[in-house]
């Protein structure tokens, strides 16, 4: 990841600077709302800095330490903290979004963020992020997510990459590996919902059992902890291979 901009906007603006709001969220690889300006947006705690060309300073008197983490050598606001300060900029959606993809990728955790929201009174974005935090919220994430997500796993497990979408009979699978016989299907109440939809996936099963293929149905839930999933799936490939 080049962060040439970054760097030189720290070093402009000096001690204790850190990356926040958009430029952190993209660093922490949450944030993927285009930006509306090309500006590096750091925080520092105190009223000294200014903004400048190409440089916005966020002067914040609740910037404390342990706000601030690093990431890619280079001091940026947690997770948690950018969600916050993004949460008083942008519309729900948008950080309905990151905060799914903050939790999916282990940044934060719920209990984390609610003691951010605990010592951060009066922040305007922290009632919203009170709402999305709550556990029976029911995910936000699309099918597009769960798979990028998923394959980054594969990859980190060292298993070959799956072919995506691909056709068998009349039915689609998400993720297939053709040698090892082994299908991937995301299940969740959001892309799976009514009897329609449950009566076809019932039949796909049936349909991949009789082909004799090997067939794994995975939910958001799994991914947040993944471990076990990928435990299996890695005896799976590797079964069929030998």
């Amino acid at each position: 990841m080049l962060l040439g901009a970054e760097t030189a906007a720290l070093l402009a603006v000096g001690a204790p600077a850190a990356l926040s709001h958009e430029s952190a969220g993209r660093l922490h690889e949450i944030w993927s709302v285009p930006p509306s300006a090309t500006d590096v947006v750091v925080s520092v705690p105190g009223t000294r800095a200014r903004s400048r060309t190409g440089i916005r300073v966020h002067r914040s008197v609740s910037l404390a330490a342990a706000d601030v983490t690093v990431r890619h050598g280079l001091p940026v606001t947690t997770a948690g903290r950018t969600l916050l300060d993004l949460a008083e900029l942008y519309p729900a959606r948008a950080i309905e979004r990151a905060l799914d993809e903050a939790l999916a990728r282990r940044l934060i955790s719920p209990t984390k963020l609610r003691e951010l929201l605990t010592r951060s009174p009066g922040r305007r974005g922290a009632p919203l992020l009170a709402k999305l935090v709550d556990p029976n919220r029911a995910r936000g994430v699309t099918r597009e997510a769960a798979e990028e997500r998923l394959l980054q796993l594969i990859r980190h497990a060292g298993l070959p990459d799956p072919e995506r979408n691909r056709q068998i009979g009349v039915f689609d699978v998400d993720f297939l590996w053709r040698h090892a016989g082994v299908v991937v299907e995301f299940d969740s109440f959001k892309w799976h919902a009514g009897p329609w939809s449950f009566k076809r996936d019932r039949e796909k099963d049936a349909c991949l059992k009789d082909l004799g293929l090997d067939l794994h149905r995975v939910t958001w839930s799994m991914l947040e902890d993944p471990v076990p999933l990928i435990a299996r799936l890695v005896r799976a490939v590797e079964r069929a291979g030998h």
